[in-house]
């Protein structure tokens, strides 16, 4: 197996399309640190909106950001939710079970089942694609779900354990997609902004890296409507906040890694239980039919968070709050991305030998590479 150091399918963005994006999310960082102390985060990206005439109508601006913080909210939510379920003993495909059921259990019948059915779609999609970029070579590790039906206690168990295959090679491979593209950052310099290098500094799941994160997904907005990110110009807006919530995660997990407060194992584990929390968030919104994502399709959101122009974007994202946050942050990020790519690398290149040899049987198997997560 070849674990490309470079992957030829992300050039999504055009260098000069990405040197203008990374100067955008620089100029909204910079700006919110100069003024976070004199206006909370809502109150900045509203105005920040008016004054780039993104949104001209505080209205539209104040739901966009209003929008942006929910589905953050939501998706740590849920990811605080799942690591309190597995401290006190349960499963993850316990909790995940449950969660889906809830949500779907507002619809009945056949449509409930359409939900279910669209999501493993989704996830199928973006596996293989990540799959193929990876490895370069036509091998899918995705199991067929042949009955999306949550009509009994078992099939629920086993719909859930299926969908959870799925976001766990997810997981893995986007990581080797996105790992590689931090060694081809710009060398642009910023000055150190604060802010930032708190939202690094503190815990996982802190309130300064929502701050963050929102900020971004905000200057990502912006990047948008000026066309410069093509590639979403259809995409709803929720598609990129998951996106950069994914990729502002990776480089803080990273920035942990490397200063030893957590292990990288510990840290792929947190990662794909971040990503079941974004799948969740996506079927909440999808089933629920509210907000911004009313006629969003969880293809949509999930092919935009973990397929080539999210990973690239959030890269780009993660690669700029880096800098922002300081060198010493930013070294942490260089080096602790490297600590989980290279694990990640070896348990996979050690499995995928003997998986080659039984093709497609592997995916339930413990031959299959990335069945190796806690």
């Amino acid at each position: 197996m070849q674990i490309p150091n470079e992957n030829p399918n992300i050039e999504t963005l055009s260098d000069t399309n990405k040197e203008q994006v990374e100067q955008i999310l620089a100029d909204i960082l910079l700006a919110y640190d100069e003024q976070h102390e004199t206006k909370d985060v809502k109150q900045f990206c509203v105005d920040y909106l008016q004054e780039k005439q993104t949104y001209e109508d505080i209205n539209t601006a104040l739901m966009v950001v209003v929008d942006t913080q929910e589905t953050l909210e939501q998706i740590e939510s849920y990811h605080r939710d799942l690591e309190k379920s597995q401290q006190k003993g349960k499963s993850r495909i316990n909790w995940f079970k449950n969660t889906i059921k809830e949500l779907v259990n507002i619809e009945k019948g056949k449509k409930r089942n359409e939900i279910v059915a669209e999501v493993k779609d989704a996830l199928t999609i973006t596996s293989d694609q990540l799959s193929y970029d990876v490895t370069h070579e036509d091998v899918s590790l995705s199991t067929p779900l042949e009955d999306s039906s949550l009509d009994n206690g078992i099939h629920e168990t086993v719909v859930a354990t299926n969908l959870l295959g799925d976001i766990q090679n997810i997981t893995a491979l986007s990581t080797l997609v996105l790992a590689p593209q931090f060694e081809n950052q710009s060398n642009k310099q910023y000055k150190q902004g604060n802010i930032v290098t708190k939202a690094f500094e503190d815990e996982l799941n802190s309130q300064t890296e929502k701050d963050l994160k929102t900020v971004l997904s905000i200057g990502t907005i912006i990047a948008k409507d000026q066309g410069l990110i093509e590639p979403l110009n259809t995409v709803d807006n929720i598609g990129i906040v998951s996106a950069i919530d994914m990729g502002i995660t990776f480089v803080k997990t990273a920035s942990k890694v490397a200063s030893g407060k957590i292990s990288p194992l510990k840290a792929l584990d947190y990662l794909y239980n971040r990503a079941t929390a974004i799948v969740s968030t996506a079927v909440r919104w999808k089933a629920n039919v509210i907000g911004w994502a009313a006629g969003t399709e969880l293809g949509a959101i999930i092919g935009t968070t973990f397929g080539p122009v999210g990973i690239a974007v959030g890269a780009i994202a993660g690669g700029v709050a880096g800098k922002i946050a300081g060198s010493k942050i930013g070294e942490q990020i260089s080096k602790g991305v490297k600590t989980i790519a290279n694990t990640l690398k070896t348990a996979v290149k050690k499995a995928w030998k003997g998986a080659k040899k039984v093709g497609n049987k592997i995916k339930n198997s413990k031959l299959n590479p990335l069945n190796w997560f806690p």
